[in-house]
């Protein structure tokens, strides 16, 4: 299969009042299967399985799935058809793949999903009994001076909203009725090949940024480069570090953790 751009979010870790170490994850079991029940039957399993690199890295590997929803019929690619679903009611597809490691020397996490540091935030924080903070140390000026050069920029508001964005040219909004009375949104996307980010464009990134707070854009997503490493976001999560890797999937679908943690650790060092 060709290879997939997986992307990891960068946020600052904190585990109680002073800078963790390898031997702050030693209540984290090597491997362990936990499942959850409901009303005495199993409704769904979650595998872990840490592993510790370079007396630096700790890889945290999480492998999980239900037993519902279950479809009754599956599509069959070869006989071109509908057919039952092999799977029986009390087997359960991990399928759900979350990627964690952590930099003790640098004291940041990278999450391959960020809708699940509050779930991330609790567990460690139940299993190492401290406090654990995830969190962005990034503000707005620190995101427009160090940034290189601006990638993406997406807007979106209502129509009478979007009409008064300074941005926009009155080329681009004096007939948006024209198409009608029912457009709830508008979008725009601005892509840039080569921008090493002008007075004038920081200028108008930042002008973005205050009619996101002033309500006068419902969306506003900024993305540039401060490396040739590292990707920064500005969107409804705050200001987020990126670090993207590309990685061949399994024939299934899923990825191998050893490659993942491998080539990601590679790309942070």
């Amino acid at each position: 299969m060709a290879k997939i751009k997986k992307q990891f979010s960068i946020a600052l870790l904190k585990i109680g009042d002073t800078e963790f170490s390898v031997s702050s994850f030693d209540p984290i079991n090597g491997a362990y299967s936990d499942v959850q029940t409901m009303d005495g039957t199993v409704v769904s399993n979650k595998i872990l399985k840490k592993e510790v690199r370079d007396n630096r890295f700790i890889c945290l590997y999480f492998e999980e799935g239900e037993t519902t929803p279950r479809p009754e019929v599956v599509y069959d690619t070869t006989r071109e058809q509908d057919v039952d679903n092999p799977r029986q009611i009390n087997q359960i597809e991990r399928d759900t793949q979350t990627f964690v490691l952590i930099d003790v020397q640098t004291q940041k996490i990278f999450i391959s999903d960020f809708r699940k540091k509050k779930t991330l935030e609790t567990w460690l924080g139940d299993t190492l009994d401290q406090t654990v903070l995830i969190k962005n140390v990034i503000d707005r000026a620190e995101f427009l001076n160090e940034v290189q050069s601006i990638n993406t920029i997406y807007l979106s508001a209502t129509p009478n909203l979007f009409s008064q964005i300074g941005m926009l040219g009155s080329e681009l909004t004096s007939d948006f009725h024209n198409y009608g009375t029912g457009i709830r949104q508008i979008g725009l996307r601005i892509d840039f090949e080569d921008n090493r980010l002008p007075a004038q464009l920081k200028e108008k990134v930042m002008n973005l940024f205050s009619q996101k707070d002033a309500n006068a854009i419902e969306k506003l997503v900024v993305s540039g480069r401060y490396d040739d490493k590292f990707e920064r976001v500005f969107n409804a999560e705050g200001i987020i570090d990126k670090v993207t890797i590309d990685v061949e999937p399994r024939e299934d679908g899923l990825f191998e953790s050893e490659m993942i943690f491998s080539l990601l650790t590679q790309e942070v060092q």
